[in-house]
């Protein structure tokens, strides 16, 4: 009579000879997705000074603290001036401005008045050229605010075209890059309304399909710089617009965090760290810096899908 074989022998006869061993229990699996990944609750928004920058180049001396104060009334500024150091300081509505001399602004910033398309490009004459390349300082102006950041750069405003009128010489945005002349600034600050156009630009990078998308100018402001990428060329022009209102419309909010909700329009998204998008970033091109930043995000997207950034861009482009 056989005996019947051990139930344990059995199995190993079935698993040496091609049977499937027993499916192990199923264990935990990663997020796959923004809102599964991002932090929560949303972290505590990063503290970023806030402070106004502007540099008046090719002006004089810097006027006395009377005539100053008298010349900045007449502009429409009511504000304490005194002394503080070599410069001086100027404070009105909770903003603190100190208006320093500097050197002189070395090659590498200063457009050479030998070669016309370095000055013309940046909206200069050739006189204008010839008058930067022959100063010998600047008037730096910082404003920093107890409270409304966009009150600093109201003052700032008002404060560096005083110095101009006074002192002559072309005011220079050290933040964003740019030169503006009398005219160039009348036609910005003309109307004393405050435009997110004169203090955010948004640096786009990359080439062939894809492109990275990063404001410049949120940290005067105390915010996070804003970013969004791989986008889709053809698409970067009316994103990179979209991002502006974006921007203009957190400088009236509190900033936001890492993890934060934010919405524009039909758009709906989470603010995320660059190293934790970068980490699960389709393939694509990156912004040229990613200090004090924080990147939009599709909650439902994918993680490292370019079609989740397509999804978002496109809704972040309906007004």
């Amino acid at each position: 009579m056989r005996r019947a074989l051990p139930v344990a022998l059995v199995a190993t006869f079935a698993t040496g000879c091609g049977g499937a061993p027993p499916a192990p229990p199923p264990g935990p699996t990663g997020p796959s997705t923004w809102a599964e990944l991002a932090p929560k609750p949303a972290l505590a928004p990063e503290k970023i000074q806030a402070e106004v920058r502007y540099e008046v180049v090719g002006a004089g001396k810097l006027p006395d603290v009377e005539a100053l104060e008298a010349a900045l009334a007449k502009q429409g500024l009511v504000a304490d001036v005194g002394d503080l150091d070599d410069g001086r300081v100027v404070e009105s509505q909770g903003v603190r401005c100190s208006v320093q001399p500097g050197p002189k602004l070395g090659d590498d910033i200063l457009p050479s008045p030998k070669i016309e398309p370095e000055y013309t490009k940046l909206g200069l004459s050739l006189a204008q050229a010839e008058q930067l390349q022959a100063s010998t300082g600047t008037a730096e102006i910082a404003c920093r605010p107890s409270s409304s950041p966009i009150l600093a750069a109201q003052v700032s405003i008002q404060t560096a075209e005083t110095l101009v009128t006074m002192m002559g010489g072309i005011v220079r945005d050290p933040i964003l890059g740019k030169w503006y002349t009398p005219e160039a600034w009348d036609a910005l600050h003309g109307d004393r309304h405050f435009s997110i156009e004169a203090h955010v630009r948004v640096e786009v990078t990359g080439d062939g399909e894809r492109r990275a998308l990063r404001t410049i100018g949120l940290t005067s402001f105390g915010r996070s710089e804003l970013a969004v990428y791989p986008v889709q060329a053809a698409a970067a022009e009316q994103a990179t617009a979209r991002l502006k209102v974006l921007a203009d419309s957190l400088l009236q909010d509190e900033p936001p965090g890492a993890g934060a909700e934010g919405s524009l329009g039909p758009a709906k998204f989470l603010y995320v760290t660059p190293a934790m998008y970068d980490a699960h970033a389709p393939v694509g091109p990156r912004p040229a810096a990613t200090e004090h930043t924080l990147v939009l995000v599709d909650p439902q997207g994918k993680l490292g899908s370019a079609e989740a950034v397509d999804t978002l861009v496109h809704r972040l482009c309906i007004e």
